[in-house]
């Protein structure tokens, strides 16, 4: 199966391709910046550059079809926000090769903090309550009113970017970019554990499946260390959605587990995530893609441990120096195999390019990995 990978710079990619080559695949990389950690692994045959498609989507879409017929390409996995910009011409590009991902209608919702929750509720699944703010007049009056019994985001947004935890005042508001255009949601705070998902899915059809609570994350919320657990309630919950929306594509949903041991689903995103992680050392993935059989999750903790050694301190605040050690040392890393060794090297020069990028455009270093691939609901 010869599969094209859109985006290499995530530790997610990287994994997901390993997994894909280990089981047979031929991989293609399609890359808008000059080095990612994906650059550097032998799990490719191939790797192209490709046009920012946040800057120039038409141009991005073109080049990826030039590179589907050269390289014979099956299969197109996106696995980061260049797949709104993919999905939005899927009607170039679904007549000549498969996309595995949601139509963009579907796609869309998912994406927006609000709309997702919405088509929740139409589907009887449970979520906190959440409303839609559109002016920094309402941003305030609400906050001034409810704020501490609240969580407030932009409806486009990643990585907890601009996220305000129970804010006590109203300070902040004059800052937030908002408008009719770039609205923001309110949503009810649920206390509980904190739990991620990561599914495939055809046509509603779950391919396979993972949960792993949030115990380890850096600084802007990510998780560090995935291991699987067993849940029953989430992995219904998630079914359930699949067979409501008849999904295609990955799927990943972030869940508080509230007093009452119901999920309530806080946000989607449409794409892959770390979750992958939590299939280290399978061979089976192309399997599930082809014959639609239901893939399983390994029994061990893998970790991002460079991140996880860079914020040793806060870490070890919050679990202890016992759990920490325990999380370094028992864990598989997520970057390096004696079989392929350069991506642990390569993410060195990798966050030096993204170094400079933030430099250059006077932004923070996490919104540099997503300034030419992000979409916020342009058409």
């Amino acid at each position: 199966m010869r599969i094209l990978l859109t985006g290499g710079r995530a530790p997610a990619t990287l994994e997901l391709a390993r997994l894909l080559r280990a089981s047979g695949a031929v991989l293609v990389l399609a890359e808008s910046i000059p080095w990612s950690v994906s650059s550097f692994s032998f799990a490719f045959s191939k790797r192209y550059s490709v046009p920012p498609p946040r800057q120039n989507s038409l141009l991005f879409v073109h080049r990826i079809l030039d590179i589907v017929r050269k390289e014979g390409i099956e299969l197109i996995i996106p696995t980061c926000e260049e797949i709104f910009h993919l999905v939005q011409h899927e009607d170039l590009i679904r007549p000549f090769v498969e996309l595995f991902a949601p139509d963009f209608p579907l796609l869309r919702k998912l994406h927006n903090k609000y709309d997702f929750i919405e088509l929740i509720g139409d589907i009887g699944l449970t979520a906190p309550p959440t409303i839609s703010l559109t002016s920094c007049q309402q941003l305030m009056e609400h906050v001034e009113k409810y704020g501490l019994e609240h969580v407030y985001k932009p409806q486009w947004s990643r990585f907890a970017t601009h996220t305000h935890l129970s804010p006590p005042d109203c300070r902040w508001v004059s800052e937030a970019q908002i408008a009719e255009s770039t609205p923001w949601v309110a949503q009810k705070r649920v206390f509980g554990q904190q739990f991620c998902t990561y599914s495939w899915f055809s046509n509603g059809r779950l391919l396979l499946h993972c949960n792993y609570p949030m115990q380890f994350h850096s600084a802007t919320g990510a998780s560090l260390v995935f291991e699987h657990q067993d849940h029953p309630q989430l992995k219904h919950w998630v079914e359930t959605f699949g067979q409501k929306t008849k999904v295609t594509g990955q799927i990943a949903f972030d869940f508080i587990i509230d007093e009452n041991n119901v999920p309530m689903a806080i946000e989607c995103n449409p794409r892959l995530t770390s979750g992958i992680h939590c299939f280290y050392g399978s061979t089976e993935m192309t399997t599930a893609l082809k014959m639609n059989v239901v893939l399983s999750p390994v029994p061990m903790a893998v970790a991002l441990k460079v991140v996880l050694l860079v914020f040793a301190p806060s870490e070890i605040r919050m679990n202890g120096f016992r759990n920490w050690l325990q999380r370094m040392y028992k864990s598989r890393g997520v970057l390096f195999r004696w079989t392929d060794p350069f991506p642990l090297f390569g993410c060195g020069i990798s966050y030096l390019l993204l170094l400079w990028r933030a430099f250059r455009y006077g932004i923070s270093t996490m919104e540099a990995s997503t300034v030419d691939i992000e979409w916020n609901g342009e058409l």
